[in-house]
């Protein structure tokens, strides 16, 4: 699994230490990790649990054939474990384009076409906006 990287409004990424979200997205992610460790499995298993209680198509990546075994263990989570897992893309910086390629030229954009030609809410670097 990959912590979440607070980003700039051009697209830099910022050091841990330079994040004002780093402590309350670290919380969130501690809730995810405590969850697994309750449960006796790995975070990547609640996450996957999470996506497939909920009713999403969930298609896991690996290579590895012991995660492979894991991904088909999924556990039953909680009404608490589903809210805060349901709460964590509300978080500021958690939630950008996917996009390898951020255009600042164009005042945002990915391999050409803007944010606002497709439909995304971004500031340049492919941060979603904060809403408040």
């Amino acid at each position: 699994m990959h912590w979440p990287q607070a980003l700039t409004a051009d697209g830099r990424a910022l050091a841990p230490h330079e994040s004002p979200t780093f402590v309350e997205t670290w919380e969130m992610m501690e809730k995810l990790v405590e969850a697994a460790r309750r449960m006796s499995v790995s975070p990547a298993q609640v996450m996957l649990s999470w996506g497939v209680q909920r009713g999403t198509a969930v298609i896991p990546k690996t290579v590895h054939e012991d995660r492979m075994r894991q991904n088909l263990q999924l556990v039953t989570l909680s009404d608490d474990d589903m809210y805060v897992l349901n709460e964590l893309h509300k978080k500021p910086g958690m939630h950008r384009s996917l996009c390898g390629f951020h255009s600042s030229e164009l005042g945002g954009s990915c391999f050409g076409w803007t944010y606002e030609m497709l439909g995304w809410d971004m500031i340049q670097g492919g941060v979603m906006r904060d809403r408040e």
